[in-house]
């Protein structure tokens, strides 16, 4: 019930904890030359969402959204460029910077700091937990009133049990 999946939330609230992260828009591109170019066209005022749409080299998801989402921690784009990203003022265009991959030229729109992910979008993630659990905890009383009722009944086969000790495949 409603109770249940109220305590799972309470009682895994650690995993559904959201990291900070900076949301920004990022050129990469093979050649310092390039990112230099770019970078000059941003502040004269070009328009880096469209520039990031034609010649950025970093994978994006199809019909994905035109900024990336890089929470704190995770160095999925190298060391370097996360380092950068977390170092940069928000607003502000940086680059070209050597990364992996390229050069990178990044201006972060904004920064989220940690939250927890809401009680309404956790639920199906938490009535799954609460169903698996009560299951684990049925067979598991299953188990010992199966073992409880037919102790007596258990015959070993100790000749199976020599041979597979034998083997040493245990």
């Amino acid at each position: 019930g409603e109770a249940e999946v109220t305590q799972a939330y309470q009682g895994y609230q650690a995993q559904f904890v959201t990291p900070a992260r900076a949301e920004l828009t990022e050129i990469l591109v093979p050649t310092e030359a390039e990112g230099r170019d770019l970078a000059a066209k941003i502040r004269s005022g070009a328009d880096m969402a469209d520039l990031s749409r034609r010649y950025s080299r970093r994978a994006r998801p199809k019909n994905g959204p035109e900024t990336l989402m890089l929470p704190e921690g995770e160095m999925e784009y190298g060391k370097v460029f996360h380092d950068q990203v977390l170092r940069a003022e928000a607003g502000k265009v940086v680059g070209p910077v050597a990364v992996e991959g390229g050069y990178s030229i990044f201006r972060v729109e904004r920064r989220i700091p940690a939250g927890m992910i809401p009680l309404d979008q956790a639920r199906d993630v938490l009535i799954w937990r609460v169903k698996k659990h009560k299951a684990q905890e049925a067979f598991n009383a299953f188990l010992r009133d199966l073992r409880e009722r037919s102790a007596s009944q258990v015959k070993w086969n100790d000749k199976a049990i020599e041979a597979l000790a034998a083997t040493g495949a245990w």
